[in-house]
């Protein structure tokens, strides 16, 4: 993944079953505060890296465009994801 700027390594794991999905990166992690947005897009591999990933601060006019885009609610969790 791209994230500000370096091209960085993350584990993505998903269990269809329990319907969960993960993301495990120190940098990703540490970058963000809690009400904040992750935006993960997919791009063409032949850029060198398979995402582009930033960080969408709480309280800023593209957090609320982001945050009318997750429309789908986690089980068990007040998260909220979407796509577009």
């Amino acid at each position: 993944m791209r994230f500000l700027g370096k091209t960085i390594p993350v584990t993505m794991m998903q269990w269809p079953p329990k319907r969960d999905f993960r993301l495990r990166s120190e940098a990703l992690r540490s970058a963000g505060a809690i009400g904040d947005i992750l935006r993960v897009e997919k791009v063409d591999p032949t850029a060198g890296h398979e995402y582009e990933v930033e960080v969408v601060r709480q309280g800023t006019g593209e957090h609320s465009a982001c945050l009318a885009l997750c429309r789908h609610s986690v089980r068990n969790s007040g998260k909220r994801y979407g796509y577009y």
